[in-house]
C-alpha cells in the first residue's frame, strides 16, 4: 500500500491538487524513484467501498477491450452450445483498514527485537490521503482510493 499523505500547515496542498497532479507516468516515475523505508503507520479504523457497472464497459472499450462485448466474440469455452454474450461488467472493491493491520505491526515489531534498534519513524493518517494498492512484482496499480480523514 502506497499512502501519499499532503503536508499540514500554512501553503500545502490538498489531495485534490495531489489527485489532479498525479498522472499514470508521472506517478509511475515517482513510485520508481520512491526509497524503501520502514515506517509505523496509524490510522483511525476506515473503510472504502465502490461499485463500478455502467461505466466499467465504456472505459474497458476506451482501453481498447472491445472484443469481449461484440456480437461476434468466441466464447464456446465457457457454453460449448454459444449463445453467451456479455451484457455487463461490475467491479467491485472493498479497502477495510481495523486492528487486523494493527496486529499484524505488532507481530513485525517483535522480530525487529533480534535487530539493531533504529529511530522509528511514525506515519499518522489523521487527514486526507491519496492510497494505492500494488502488485510489487509487476509494478501495477491493482486500486486507488482517496480518504477523505476522520
Amino acid at each position: 500500500m502506497v499512502v501519499l499523505l499532503p503536508r499540514c500547515g500554512r501553503g500545502s496542498k490538498t489531495v485534490e491538487w495531489l489527485v489532479r497532479r498525479l498522472k499514470p507516468k508521472r506517478l509511475a516515475s515517482e513510485l520508481k524513484a520512491m526509497p524503501s523505508a520502514s515506517l509505523r503507520v496509524r490510522f483511525s479504523k476506515f473503510s472504502v467501498e465502490t461499485t463500478l457497472d455502467n461505466e466499467l464497459i465504456s472505459t474497458l472499450k476506451k482501453m481498447r477491450m472491445r472484443k469481449p462485448f461484440s456480437s461476434t466474440v468466441d466464447l464456446t469455452n465457457f457454453a460449448p452450445d454459444g449463445g453467451l454474450l456479455v451484457s455487463g461488467a461490475i467491479h467491485k472493491a472493498l479497502i477495510q483498514v481495523d486492528e487486523g493491520v494493527q496486529t499484524a505491526a505488532a507481530t513485525a515489531s517483535v522480530l525487529k527485537g533480534i535487530c539493531p534498534v533504529r529511530p522509528e519513524k511514525t506515519l499518522k493518517g489523521n487527514r486526507s490521503f491519496v492510497f494505492y494498492i500494488k502488485d510489487n512484482e509487476s509494478n501495477s496499480i491493482l486500486s486507488m482510493g482517496v480518504y477523505r480523514g476522520p
